[in-house]
């Protein structure tokens, strides 16, 4: 399994895949280098996919503004079904320590925007505790509403921050950022997800034996299974069935597949 950076077609975007430590060195580059348009990259994992094909023309504004990362058990299984090899992903909260580890010494401030104002002074905490050389150059919690995103802008323009780090739920926010990617001042905006409630110890993660196994999922869905069990009971059997159709009972037909390989359409 190569982990070398590389750029994958599959689910109809385009999606960066690697090594840890070489998708580390990609976010620690961007967020130094200015950038015209702001570089927005978000994790795109099975449940993320499945909430874009519900809103229409999502897929296609995210393909416009965003550079997703391949990230799961789930995406890497799908695209081995669907002849694209074992590929490395890139989940956010391991991504995050080296990327941490490299800002500390590239020196880019960094702004840290969402979650609950108690969870987000516990994560900048943990972060300056397990990396002091990362320059803090502001945050904001990630409660306040359509009217406030000109401020909150603008706020994070003047902390004069070269890396965004936005932790609201769903990674695939096409709205606020889209919106203001330009109006931030920053080089890049990663789209984290839920990761300052991991960051932080508000919710643990799976032991490490389960992590090595590919098995967090199980573990989050035990520890929350109403909020989970969309995820793991309905998004992950939709998308396999998607894999399964598109990759080998469509192949013929006149429509392009997002999950075949190059070059397998008709």
């Amino acid at each position: 399994m190569t982990r070398a950076l590389r750029t994958l077609e599959f689910c109809g975007l385009p999606l960066l895949t690697g090594g840890m430590d070489e998708v580390a060195d990609w976010i620690a580059r961007r967020a130094e280098s200015p950038s015209s348009p702001t570089t927005i990259a978000a994790h795109l994992n099975v449940f993320n996919y499945y909430l874009l094909q519900k809103r229409g023309d999502a897929i296609g504004a995210v393909r416009q503004h965003y550079q997703c990362l391949f990230d799961g058990i789930g995406m890497k299984l799908g695209a081995l079904v669907a002849g694209h090899g074992l590929l490395p992903d890139l989940n956010g909260t391991d991504l995050f320590l080296p990327v941490m580890r490299r800002i500390a010494e590239t020196g880019s401030p960094v702004f840290f925007l969402g979650a609950t104002p108690s969870v987000l002074t516990l994560a900048i905490e943990q972060v300056r505790r397990r990396f002091p050389g990362v320059r803090i150059a502001g945050s904001h919690d990630g409660y306040f509403t359509e009217a406030d995103w000109p401020r909150v802008a603008a706020t994070v323009r003047g902390s004069r921050a070269r890396l965004l780090l936005v932790s609201m739920g769903s990674s695939m926010q096409t709205g606020f950022l889209v919106r203001h990617r330009d109006d931030f001042g920053v080089s890049l905006v990663w789209n984290v997800g839920g990761l300052f409630d991991f960051v932080s110890g508000a919710k643990p993660r799976a032991p490490r034996w389960m992590r090595g196994a590919r098995l967090e999922w199980l573990y989050r869905l035990a520890r929350e299974p109403r909020r989970m069990w969309i995820r793991t009971c309905v998004a992950v059997p939709w998308f396999y069935y998607r894999v399964l159709r598109d990759s080998f009972f469509d192949r013929h037909t006149p429509h392009a597949s997002a999950f075949q390989r190059p070059g397998t359409e008709s």
